[in-house]
């Protein structure tokens, strides 16, 4: 029987959020600790994208550190820093834990379980169209998948995907010195548009995917490395690799309620921003950058739609792509407020481990993601939905 899209995901169940093992043995849960904090910079950052407290993350990487006899990670002058043992222990570690979901995954097909997919999206994504997509989705397979979806910001995807704690992602494409961009291969799908205005050389192109132009798509891919170091900048070690193609193309404009008066340069005017206003890496925070807006002028709001309801109350101006927002457009709910910057065109990338490691669920939805079901439906979405935060499952996240 065919299983639909799990709302809330799986939290993972805490021993006391201890992470430490009483016979002295490495686990999962101290190895993914540690890969995360390394992958993502910091303690806080891991226990974020683990959906734990920060106190469970330090406890694991503690007893990791006491296991293997070696401090792993150190503070230098600019920061967190691998030391050579973590420098070394990091792409093994990434591979035990494939190896874990690899392992949970062949036990649930043996037992006739459904196959797990898990999708993480950023935050305009999940609240308009992750769940209905992957809603429409499962409902065209014969096989039965459980599926699931969450929040992520675009630096916790690669780390995400990469360590097999979620399965496609959908938002920008993965960015920084991580990453090398290559040229897709011939014929390699055209990302659409959600506007016919989307291709518009208005102002700056804030977020437009690299290489993305008339003549087609670049593909980025993330492949292994032997540098080793703490951060967003480490790039991605081991055998797995990931691609990130485009799928969809947008427009990001500027709204407000149409008796508010804005006065001054954009930098001054109140803005109101969904969490991907706090992104480093998403077009909102570019889109903020860009018009030199200090942190003082930002209001964060919880989804999209809470911010869009405070703009229409004069509260603010709020980004907001075009597509999503034309229905408060058309009743005269919201108006179009014009800055040097906007509008800003935006592409939406599907990211996942190349096709030889991804699994069979995954590839069958990048491969929905294309036809014109999907299209309709990312260009029409529904109501929004307030996301829930992006949990990892259970099997590397137990603190035994």
């Amino acid at each position: 029987m065919q299983q639909g899209i799990k709302e809330t995901l799986i939290r993972p169940r805490l021993a006391a959020e201890s992470g430490s093992c009483h016979d002295g043995s490495v686990t999962l849960a101290q190895l993914n600790a540690f890969v995360l904090v390394a992958r993502l910079g910091s303690v806080t950052a891991a226990a974020s994208a683990l959906g734990v407290s920060e106190p469970a993350v330090s406890q694991a990487l503690a007893a990791l550190r006491q296991n293997l006899g070696d401090p792993l990670v150190a503070r230098g002058a600019h920061g967190m820093r691998l030391t050579s043992g973590g420098s070394r222990l990091l792409p093994v570690a990434s591979q035990m834990i494939a190896l874990g979901a690899e392992a949970e995954a062949a036990v649930r097909a043996a037992r006739g379980a459904p196959e797990q997919l898990r999708v993480v999206a950023t935050s305009p994504i999940a609240e308009f169209l992750a769940t209905p997509l992957v809603d429409a989705f499962t409902r065209r397979l014969a096989s039965s998948v459980e599926a699931t979806c969450g929040v992520a910001t675009s630096t916790e995807i690669p780390v995400l995907v990469l360590n097999r704690l979620a399965d496609l992602a959908l938002g920008p494409p993965p960015s920084g010195t991580a990453l090398r961009t290559r040229a897709g291969t011939p014929g390699a799908a055209r990302a659409r548009t959600g506007s016919d205005r989307a291709g518009s050389d208005r102002g700056a192109s804030v977020g437009a995917a690299p290489g993305l132009g008339p003549s087609g798509a670049r593909r980025r891919d993330l492949s292994a490395s032997g540098a080793a170091g703490i951060g967003p900048a480490l790039e991605p070690e081991g055998a797995a690799e990931l691609i990130s193609e485009p799928i969809f193309r947008c427009r990001i404009i500027v709204v407000s309620s149409p008796r508010m008066r804005l006065r001054g340069s954009a930098a001054q005017w109140p803005w109101l921003v969904d969490p991907s206003g706090t992104d480093r890496a998403s077009d909102v925070s570019r889109l903020l950058t860009l018009l030199r807006v200090p942190d003082e002028q930002i209001q964060v709001f919880p989804n999209q739609t809470a911010a869009w309801a405070a703009a229409a109350s004069g509260a603010g101006v709020a980004p907001a792509l075009a597509h999503l927002v034309s229905s408060q457009l058309r009743r005269g709910e919201l108006t179009t407020v014009d800055t040097p910057a906007t509008p800003v065109e935006s592409t939406w990338h599907v990211t996942s481990l190349r096709s030889e490691r991804r699994s069979p669920a995954a590839s069958a939805l990048r491969r929905f993601l294309g036809t014109p079901e999907a299209m309709h439906l990312m260009r029409t979405p529904g109501v929004g939905v307030p996301p829930s935060r992006f949990r990892p499952p259970v099997y590397v996240t137990i603190w035994s």
